[in-house]
Formats: structure tokens, C-alpha cells, sequence
């Protein structure tokens, strides 16, 4: 993480954090949380704000797109400027941001409106991420430091799996901007106990901030999804969607040239030499590529084809993101290796493509027998659709 080096782990006596370094451990704690939770409580209300707001499919990709851009975009960045400035005012700062984010979406009554909310919550997310990660080793000694980045990390994967639960109870009993409006007390409390507990270490060694890097990966990453999300409703010959993709792709090879010329690069290259590094990023992409498709695709299909709620979806949903914490815990038991191959095995899902159609079958009778008797059931896999 951005400055997590030995030249600026502050004394905890000198520092007067002896005492309050366990208390102020919770406000880092309460920013990732949020980012966690924020990253999946849209999945439940995706077919909710589809009736309110009247949005399309490719609006409705933008709910989504909208905070994940921006927070992918500016994370590098706003971590190395926070190294230069000061890590507790961009912290704040971006705490700050996602706070505002949140309570725009009460004068949001078109889905424009709620894309920029969206933008504003996922550039205040990209601030919180690293610089709350990056302060939580300097807080503390060695010898607490990694249950204190082990609680850190805990508040994050804990905001996952509360976000279905969360939106689904919000939405089954108030208005759909509560789930965003429950960021605002959080971000209060975090603020808080930055200002009162959080002392403000400073990297001496801060690299400079690389504005032409952030810049071409942002700009190149937008243009290129810009184009993507568009293609269904415009076509691909549609001369503004294939401007915007090869524009994007054109920008990312500039990237690409530029990372390896700069001398204090937003990237460094080297990192992908190490063919570990390089094939747990692919790995990684893939995973969240196919993770964000589902959040998308399921909700929608749990609520608008089955006729589930929004508490149901969200129960729905858990089994699924609360692997993410069980995989963790086997890591240290029985390697990284062996968790990746088997959770992308295609053989493991239930439903292979050549027992689809009785599943589905299946599936229907049993649901029809469920609702005959009334009582609610907790699902834990994806229940494919009859193919007529």
C-alpha cells in the first residue's frame, strides 16, 4: 500500500496512540466497511430502481459502472497523493466525498441524477481504500500490527455480504435512497474519529504523482466501457460507440507506453515480471468480471422472473459472497493455488450446460410445491430459467 515503509511507522508513545490506538482502529475500520457494503447493496435494488426511475439496461449498467470507474481510476492516484499531502486529510477528504455522494440521491428523480451520485460515492471510495489500509500498520507495533490489519481487512469483507441483506430489509420497508443514505451516519462516526484519534503520518520518500498516467488510464478505461455498455442500444455501427472503444484502446496502448518511459510511473512494469504477480492479477480479473455480471444478471432475474422480494434476493445472495470470507480462511490451510483452481472449475456449479433444461424443471415443481405450503426458502445456487 501507498508509504507503508519503515521511515514513517510513528512511536505509539510519542505519539499518544498507547492508549487510543485500538479505538482509533475503528474509524479506518467503519470507511472500508461502507466500501464494502456499497459495493453490493445496488445488486438488490437494480430491479426496484428500474420501475422508479424508468431506467433502461444500460442506465441500469451505469448504477453500477458509475462507482466502480471512478474507483478504479483514482485509486493508485489518490493514494500516492495522499503519501505527498497527508494521508489523514485525503482520508477524510474522501470520506468526505462519498458522504455527499450519498445524500445526493435525495434530489435524484432520473437516472442521471443517480449516476452521478454514483461517480461522486465510487471517487470518495477510491480515496478510502488505500490510505485506510496504508495507516492502519503505522498505528500500531510490530507485534500488533497484523491482527490490527486482520481487523482492518474483517470490515471490508463484513460490508459484502451485509450489503444484499441490508438493501433487501431497506427496500421491503422504505423509500429505495435509503440504502444510500445509511452511508451518511457511518461516514460521520469515521470522521470523526479521524479527527479526534488518527494522528497524520506523512511518507518522506513520496514518489511524484504521475497526473499523465492516472489520466490516460481513467480517460481509457471510461471511453473503452463507455462503448461497450452502449453497443446493445446503438449497434456497433454506430460511429460514436466505435469512436469511443477504439479511442479507449488507443489511450490504454498509450498508457502502456508511457508506463514504461515515465520515471516515476503510476504503475510499475516490473511488478509483471514475477509471473505469480502477473497471473494472480489475471486470475483476479476474472473472477471480478464474472462476479459483477452475476450480481447484475441474478437480482434481476430473482426478482423480476421468480418474483422474489427484496429481502429474499438479498438471502438469496449471501451464500455466494459470503464464500469470499470462507475462501480467505482455507487460504492459509491449503494454499492459494489449490482455492483458485477449484472455485473456477467449470465441472462444480450444479447446473452444467447438459442438465440445465431438468434442472430447471426441477426446480419449477419444487417452487410451485414451496409456495403451496407458504414457507420461505433460502437458496443457494443459481436457479436457471425453463428454456421453451
Amino acid at each position: 500500500m501507498p508509504g507503508t515503509t519503515a521511515t514513517d511507522q510513528p512511536s505509539p508513545g510519542k505519539s499518544g496512540l498507547a492508549r487510543k490506538r485500538w479505538l482509533a482502529l475503528a474509524a479506518p475500520v467503519f470507511g472500508l466497511m461502507i466500501v464494502g457494503l456499497d459495493a453490493t447493496i445496488l445488486t438488490v435494488a437494480l430491479p426496484t430502481l428500474a420501475t422508479e426511475l424508468e431506467a433502461t439496461t444500460a442506465e441500469l449498467q451505469w448504477f453500477t459502472d458509475g462507482y466502480t470507474l471512478p474507483f478504479a481510476g483514482l485509486l493508485l492516484p489518490l493514494g500516492v497523493l495522499g503519501d505527498r499531502i497527508g494521508r489523514r486529510l485525503v482520508l477524510i477528504g474522501g470520506l468526505l466525498l462519498f458522504g455527499i455522494g450519498s445524500l445526493m440521491v435525495m434530489g435524484v428523480d432520473s437516472p442521471d441524477g443517480l449516476i452521478v451520485a454514483r461517480i461522486v460515492m465510487g471517487a470518495g471510495a477510491a480515496a478510502i481504500t488505500p490510505l485506510a489500509l496504508s495507516m492502519v500498520p503505522l498505528m500500531f507495533p510490530p507485534e500488533e500490527r497484523s491482527k490490527a490489519m486482520a481487523i482492518a481487512t474483517a470490515g471490508f469483507a463484513l460490508g459484502l455480504p451485509l450489503g444484499p441483506l441490508a438493501g433487501g430489509w431497506l427496500l421491503s420497508n422504505f423509500w429505495w435512497g435509503s440504502i444510500f443514505l445509511i452511508n451518511v451516519p457511518v461516514v460521520i462516526v469515521a470522521v470523526i474519529g479521524m479527527l479526534l484519534f488518527v494522528p497524520e503520518p506523512r511518507d518522506p520518500h513520496a514518489k511524484r504523482l504521475d497526473l499523465i498516467g492516472a489520466a490516460l488510464s481513467l480517460l481509457g478505461v471510461t471511453a473503452f466501457v463507455y462503448g461497450v455498455i452502449e453497443v446493445p442500444n446503438a449497434g456497433w455501427d454506430d460511429p460514436v460507440v466505435m469512436l469511443t472503444m477504439i479511442g479507449g484502446l488507443v489511450l490504454l496502448a498509450l498508457l502502456l507506453a508511457w508506463l514504461r518511459k515515465a520515471s516515476s510511473p503510476l504503475v510499475d512494469l516490473g511488478f509483471f515480471r514475477n509471473a505469480r504477480y502477473t497471473w494472480s492479477s489475471v486470475a483476479i480479473s476474472a473472477v471480478m468480471f464474472i462476479l459483477f455480471g452475476v450480481l447484475f444478471v441474478v437480482p434481476q432475474f430473482l426478482q423480476q422472473v421468480q418474483g422474489k422480494d427484496a429481502m429474499d434476493t438479498g438471502l438469496h445472495l449471501l451464500p455466494m459472497i459470503g464464500a469470499a470470507g470462507v475462501g480467505g480462511r482455507l487460504v492459509g490451510k491449503i494454499g492459494t493455488k489449490v482455492i483458485v483452481a477449484v472455485g473456477r472449475d467449470p465441472r462444480l456449479p450444479a447446473c452444467r450446460p447438459g442438465r440445465c433444461r431438468i434442472r430447471a424443471r426441477q426446480q419449477h415443481a419444487s417452487d410451485r410445491r414451496v409456495r403451496r405450503r407458504g414457507r420461505p426458502r433460502l437458496l443457494a445456487e443459481l436457479r436457471v430459467p425453463q428454456q421453451h
